[in-house]
């Protein structure tokens, strides 16, 4: 059985999901696709007691605002513990999914130039404590949107890289509005 008569059938990467089962978010998380994300952070708050934490492994291809607008509206604090540029894997379809989403969304998603990056700013690149928003500032003389990287991509044969991010959420205590 090759699972074809399923929810999923037919489906051509992991990252296929049905909008319906995601709770509502605000529009820019939305047209950024962040749903999942948003859904986690969400979801697993209820199973936090205050101090827990969450992390995330988030491609840095969307405003840094946002995500922490994302972390702090579902009750967290904002930590980042690590961002570095890498490659994109699987280019031929993340890069194509990406430029579907900035024509239908409006939005640029940041993406680099990987190997003039990594040449111009290879031992910079390396340096464990850059975040990324400094990292976002050193590339920009390398950032294409995702529509831009794939044509790179196609006609240049041209490795196209995303910042990553790993993220740590940690629940907020609950306000406590009675007397002590």
């Amino acid at each position: 059985m090759d699972g074809s008569d399923s929810a999923f059938g037919g489906q051509l990467t992991s990252t296929f999901f049905d909008e319906s089962w995601i709770p509502k978010c605000s529009p820019l998380q939305g047209r950024y696709l962040l749903r999942l994300q948003n859904a986690f952070l969400r979801d697993a708050y209820a199973a936090l007691s205050p101090g827990g934490s969450v992390i995330i492994n988030l491609g840095g291809r969307v405003p840094v605002s946002l995500v922490k607008e994302m972390f702090v509206a579902a009750g967290y604090q904002y930590q980042e513990l690590f961002a570095m540029l890498k490659v994109q894997l699987q280019p031929e379809w993340v890069l194509g999914g990406y430029a579907r989403a900035e024509k239908k969304y409006h939005v640029v998603f940041d993406l680099y130039r990987f190997d003039a990056a990594r040449k111009k700013f290879e031992v910079l690149l390396r340096d464990k404590n850059i975040s990324t928003l400094e990292l976002k500032k050193i590339l920009k003389p390398f950032h294409v949107s995702a529509t831009e990287g794939l044509k790179r991509l196609v006609y240049g044969h041209e490795r196209i890289g995303h910042i990553v991010q790993v993220i740590r959420g940690v629940k907020k205590p609950a306000i406590s509005h009675g007397r002590f």
